[in-house]
């Protein structure tokens, strides 16, 4: 039954590794097509050569930066994710270390500030869980 944790555990963990990346990605390259379909509406209704002109180069202009803004957009949505990804994995590493007796070192989170406030959350949970283990031991 472990086993299956785990698994549906990590599913979780890759979906939202795919999931955000994606959506940013989804999300710019629907923006720079709505901005070329624009650009090659008007090049199309206009007659006039140095309009038609300048709007080529506009639309070559929109699909370059594009490009960049999209991939931009991935790493930036990878960086996030694993900055999401990290410190839960931690956590989590740390929680199942607690459910098996054994008490974790502090967890050390750096990154935001309402993951910092959820490590510092889990590492006052642990002391208070060291605490009770040594006066258990104590009397016993």
């Amino acid at each position: 039954m472990k086993r299956d944790e785990k698994t549906e555990h990590s599913g979780r963990l890759v979906r939202l590794s795919i999931v955000l990346p994606a959506l940013l990605l989804l999300f710019t390259i629907g923006v720079g097509i709505t901005n070329y379909q624009i650009a090659q509406f008007f090049l199309e209704t206009s007659g006039n050569p140095r309009v038609q002109q300048a709007l080529e180069s506009t639309s070559m202009y929109i699909l370059i930066s594009s490009l960049i803004i999209t991939v931009l957009a991935l790493l930036v949505g990878v960086v996030i994710t694993l900055s999401i990804i990290k410190p839960i994995k931690r956590m989590a590493q740390s929680a199942s270390m607690v459910a098996t007796g054994s008490l974790p070192p502090k967890v050390e989170i750096a990154i935001s500030d309402e993951m910092r406030q959820l490590g510092s959350s889990f590492n006052q949970l642990i002391d208070y869980l060291q605490t009770l283990f040594e006066e258990r031991d104590r009397y016993m």
